[in-house]
């Protein structure tokens, strides 16, 4: 796995989605005391567009359907769970690997379609956490409207 990431085989498509994770500082985090144990490293500062790959049991918030296929589905929901008051963690020696989602240059037109139309949907639903928990701590309702304002000024440019 090192000798991957250090040899620059891997793409980065979207980086925001795992920034937080800070996971390129993994040789520095504090060593377990128990080696057989899974402990926490840290927790995460969680910033919009964060999509953790984590496990919870069933009293997270659900995800939210009005959100289809692709674009905005995983971190919207991982986003509600944050406002919701759970906190994301990191283990101090567990790892996940997996095969890319997609390739750089290589998106349909179908999933463009999909990431534009959930695009328009997130100035409601940081509208409707409001309601619902009484805050908006990232400000997800103004990232909103100026991703739709970016949104529009592109498709008058061809963009």
């Amino acid at each position: 796995m090192v000798k991957i990431v250090l040899s620059m085989c891997l793409q980065t498509i979207f980086p925001h989605n795992s920034e937080a994770t800070n996971r390129t500082n993994w040789e520095s985090w504090p060593k377990s005391k128990h080696p057989d144990q899974l402990s926490m490293a840290y927790e995460v500062q969680f910033e919009l567009q964060y999509e953790p790959v984590y496990v919870a049991d069933n009293r997270v918030p659900a995800f939210d359907e009005r959100f289809q296929g692709y674009g905005d589905t995983r971190w919207t929901q991982a986003y509600e769970t944050y406002v919701a008051g759970y906190s994301f963690r990191v283990l101090d020696d567990a790892f996940l690997v997996h095969w890319g989602f997609q390739y750089a240059g290589r998106k349909p037109q179908w999933r463009e379609d999909q990431q534009k139309a959930n695009h328009w949907r997130l100035r409601g639903f940081g509208e409707d956490l409001k309601l619902k928990y009484g805050k908006d701590p990232l400000d997800l309702f103004s990232f909103a409207l100026s991703s739709e304002t970016l949104m529009r000024n592109s498709s008058r440019i061809g963009v």
